[in-house]
């Protein structure tokens, strides 16, 4: 006879994320290992219970989807597609504060929470990862004429 879980509930697995959050001062991820409040329980099974509809759980979600639509949660593996429009309104915001162009090293887009500028540059050279397909090249259509933007190399 195989291993019984017992029934998990949404409630009982936002309680343990909060709990987490409260003592850690971060979201747990499945990869984070057991649940504090119950070790014998681990965050990849939570999220394997909540994917695949086990433990009495409807399945279909996620760890990181239930933290992202209950607690407001950054969901990496489902961030909003960027356009042009954004990032050069972000530039010229950075440059309107800075009175100079961003860079991969300007740190954070303090317009776009959770966004750097070093993560556009990544979106340009691996579309596939970081902030999904866009065009960063569009950042140096805000720089002055005869001044090229860094994001060029």
């Amino acid at each position: 006879m195989g291993l019984r879980h017992p029934p998990l509930t949404v409630q009982q697995i936002l309680a343990w994320a909060d709990d987490h959050h409260a003592q850690t001062g971060s979201w747990p991820i499945t990869t984070t290992g057991p649940v504090l409040a119950n070790p014998k329980e681990t965050w990849r099974n939570v999220d394997i219970a909540l994917r695949i509809g086990l433990r009495k759980l409807p399945g279909g979600s996620s760890l990181a989807n239930l933290l992202a639509t209950e607690r407001g949660v950054r969901n990496v593996q489902d961030l909003p597609r960027l356009t042009k429009r954004q990032i050069v309104g972000w530039a010229r915001s950075h440059h309107q504060r800075t009175e100079r162009w961003p860079t991969v090293k300007a740190g954070p887009v303090i317009d776009a929470p959770g966004v750097t500028w070093s993560a556009i540059a990544a979106a340009k050279r691996k579309p596939l990862q970081a902030l999904r397909p866009i065009r960063v090249r569009a950042v140096k259509s805000v720089a002055p004429p005869g001044r090229g933007s860094r994001w060029e190399k």
